[in-house]
């Protein structure tokens, strides 16, 4: 896996189609969320996964925050 800096991969999404990004996280490699349309969404990943990044799908709610034990 390609290491990369926070920049290389908010630029590397942006050039994919993102309009923006947004890192999320406290320590543990973290996460970022990428704003992208639905026509860019494939080539954002596609760019993310070049760059080493794993893409999870996510979802808003009305009901607030929503949790689970496995």
């Amino acid at each position: 896996i390609r290491k990369c800096n926070i920049e290389e991969i908010k630029e590397g999404a942006k050039k994919g189609g993102a309009n923006d990004g947004k890192r999320r996280g406290a320590g543990g490699g973290g996460c970022m969320i990428f704003d992208c349309q639905a026509n860019t969404q494939q080539a954002v990943a596609e760019r993310l996964h070049s760059l080493g990044g794993e893409v999870k799908n996510y979802t808003f709610t009305k009901h607030g925050l929503q949790t689970w034990c496995a």
